[in-house]
């Protein structure tokens, strides 16, 4: 009897890039920004924002809060000249 020869087929490996921990460092920050602005004090509800920002931080690739204070508090400026 004659068996045919298995091919070997090579799965390529789709290679995830690593995302980086989440950093929460700069929430204070943020929180005494929205206070200077608004004069609204969210320091009570404070996990609860936290926990939000990070969520929408991830959607949005953004690896850490200082790095989201920073994208948007330049487009805050520029809306502000407007």
């Amino acid at each position: 009897m004659f068996f045919r020869k298995k091919s070997v087929y090579v799965e390529q490996i789709e290679e995830q890039p690593i995302k980086e921990e989440f950093s929460t460092f700069g929430f204070n920050d943020i929180l005494h920004y929205i206070k200077r602005e608004t004069g609204v004090d969210l320091f009570v509800k404070k996990s609860i924002i936290e926990t939000r920002m990070k969520l929408f931080c991830e959607e949005r690739d953004i690896n850490s809060l200082k790095n989201y204070m920073t994208r948007y508090s330049i487009k805050m400026t520029y809306a502000k000249s407007l």
